[in-house]
């Protein structure tokens, strides 16, 4: 008996949860995937085992994750599963633009992928053929044909003035008039007049979709709602014709509810993500502005932030997702807009509240506290643990990352042992008193296993080890390389291997380990691992001398002033000296 169940009823029972497991999976994948090497290995569903993906081969997943993840934990089917979905996601929106928007001289030859794959356009006009992609062609308006796109250019530099005024003189603000086509500019220019501000220039692209033309203009109606609604207050102008509306939108796969004001059509201000619109207005902007504030703070309880920490999360937030509220509030949004409108227009007074409030809140964040000093740059100092000799000054943190030392600001908290091989203290530190006692207490902290950690077994050695840290330092003692992180991932099953040798969690406490008499006899590496780092040796080239041996190219980088190991690379590939110094992977 082994605890509660006999060998045999613990087998039984292992192999029941893998049959389950399995049956998951291919009712999940089909038969994309061989189960044969986990099915010997299988544990629980928390525990790595080896999957052979019949399309790209071996890979390490734990069973939970290959349930969930796209592609089931295969790297290759998870990058394509991912992009398929980014394609189906804008797929319904651009079909649509093809079929309602395409210039009907064009044609598309090739059918539809996706917005950036390569596509053939065909010009019926001058039945010429291009290749570009969907996305460009709908994204920069281009022509599609370089005849058309020239012919189109010849024209516009033709242009008389009586012409630009029946082109766009309608669809430019009341205030903004086209006096004289600009004969002495390089490129085609219009002479413009604004009524307010004066006389200015443009280009033929801002002339024909500029919603403002006159700088001035521009730099009055930009800026935060508040500030917007205090100029058109203090000017005692309604403003623009705007819309205000209430519509469904799905960004990042999530639908919400949407209050928003544009002064140019919902559609066209947000394109694929509008899905649904629920009710829309067209005031005047004080009136959409105020009406869109107030309904915000009505209904400020409510506010739906999924997209906004969706977005956050994956730094590519989405403008105004802060103005969604739950859909579920969508038809009390809707009366109390209906409520809202009764009155038809908001008075200044009105509106002066709204910018009052907002700027309220803004008030609320104390810029007048002193100043933090904590983070100012400071000079390190990288220390040898074995000799406790300084090998590495830099004048600050970000100096030491730019030369290849990663979390060096982990190091000096403590958080962290070491960087880059080296201890590090602050330059302040190392000049005090004190310095002597602090570098001894951090070696010494260095040569003691790291009790933090989870504990890792390596399957070759047969040897538990506190942590990955502490596992990769003793390998190092006996002259093996192994990068800690891999053995994490190794232990996650995102690796198969680190430095040549298998490895999965311990099952062993840190006083159990502590506590058994481990030989840390290492065998040599039964799988050759490619990325390996090698020694490299330089010499001068016009002398020959040994300049000094390296443990890898990095390394040779790092100390020698080289941009990156790819320089070093190159030498060797090409047989030839790079700043005056010749690399060689075995010494000559």
């Amino acid at each position: 008996m082994v605890g509660r169940y006999s060998v045999e009823a613990t087998e039984q029972k292992r192999i029941k949860n893998f049959e389950r497991w399995r049956a998951k999976s291919v009712d999940k994948w089909g038969n994309a995937f061989d189960y044969g090497p986990a099915s010997t290995t299988y544990t629980t569903q928390k525990e790595p085992v080896e999957i052979i993906c019949n399309e790209h081969g071996h890979f390490f997943t734990t069973p939970s994750q290959h349930l969930t993840q796209k592609g089931g934990g295969c790297h290759q089917c998870g990058k394509r599963a991912k992009s398929e979905a980014r394609i189906a996601l804008h797929k319904d929106s651009i079909l649509e633009w093809i079929e309602n928007e395409l210039p009907d001289h064009l044609e598309l030859l090739d059918p539809y992928e996706s917005a950036g794959s390569p596509t053939r356009v065909r010009c019926k006009r001058h039945n010429t053929v291009m290749q570009t992609t969907v996305s460009y062609l709908k994204d920069n308006k281009l022509h599609g044909c370089e005849i058309c796109a020239r012919e189109a250019t010849i024209a516009g530099r033709r242009h008389e003035t009586e012409d630009l005024i029946a082109l766009y003189q309608e669809q430019l603000p009341d205030h903004i008039h086209i006096i004289a086509r600009d004969q002495t500019a390089g490129s085609f220019k219009a002479q413009m007049l604004c009524d307010l501000h004066g006389k200015f220039t443009t280009n033929i692209t801002t002339l024909r979709n500029g919603s403002y033309m006159c700088p001035e203009c521009k730099r009055r109606n930009s800026g935060y709602t508040s500030q917007r609604l205090q100029r058109l207050i203090e000017e005692k102008s309604r403003g623009k014709s705007t819309w205000l509306g209430i519509m469904r939108v799905n960004v990042f796969g999530i639908d919400s509810l949407k209050v928003g004001v544009t002064i140019r059509s919902l559609d066209e201000r947000y394109k694929w993500y509008l899905k649904e619109i629920y009710y829309a207005v067209q005031l005047d902007e004080v009136t959409a502005y105020t009406f869109e504030s107030m309904l915000l703070e009505q209904f400020y309880d409510y506010r739906d932030l999924r997209i906004f920490k969706k977005g956050m999360r994956q730094g590519e937030r989405w403008s105004g997702d802060t103005e969604l509220l739950y859909l579920s509030q969508r038809q009390k949004v809707e009366d109390a807009l209906k409520n809202q409108l009764e009155q038809t227009v908001a008075d200044y007074e009105t509106a002066q509240r709204v910018v009052d409030r907002i700027e309220a809140k803004l008030a609320e964040v104390k810029t007048d506290r002193p100043k933090d000093l904590a983070n100012q740059p400071k000079a390190v100092v990288g220390v040898n643990p074995k000799t406790l000799e300084i090998e590495q000054r830099f004048n600050t943190i970000a100096d030491a990352s730019r030369e290849g030392f990663r979390n060096v600001s982990l190091a000096l908290s403590g958080h962290r042992r070491q960087s880059g091989g080296l201890l590090w203290l602050t330059a302040e530190q190392i000049e005090s008193r004190d310095s002597e006692a602090i570098l001894r207490n951090k070696a010494k902290n260095c040569s003691e296993p790291n009790k933090n950690g989870k504990p890792v077994f390596c399957v070759e050695a047969n040897i538990h080890f506190h942590s990955s840290t502490d596992a990769a330092r003793i390998f190092a003692e006996e002259g093996f390389v192994v990068n800690p992180s891999h053995i994490t991932s190794v232990c996650r099953g995102k690796r198969p291997h680190a430095g040549g040798f298998h490895w999965q969690y311990s099952d062993l406490t840190h006083e159990q380990i502590a506590a058994i008499s481990q030989r840390h006899k290492i065998p040599a590496p039964t799988i050759r691992v490619p990325n390996a780092p090698k020694k490299i040796y330089a010499y001068d080239c016009e002398s020959g001398s040994h300049i000094g041996t390296y443990d890898s190219q990095s390394e040779a980088a790092r100390l020698l002033g080289f941009s990156g190991a790819s320089s070093i690379s190159v030498a060797i590939k090409n047989g030839k000296p790079s700043k005056g110094i010749k690399f060689y992977t075995r010494p000559q």
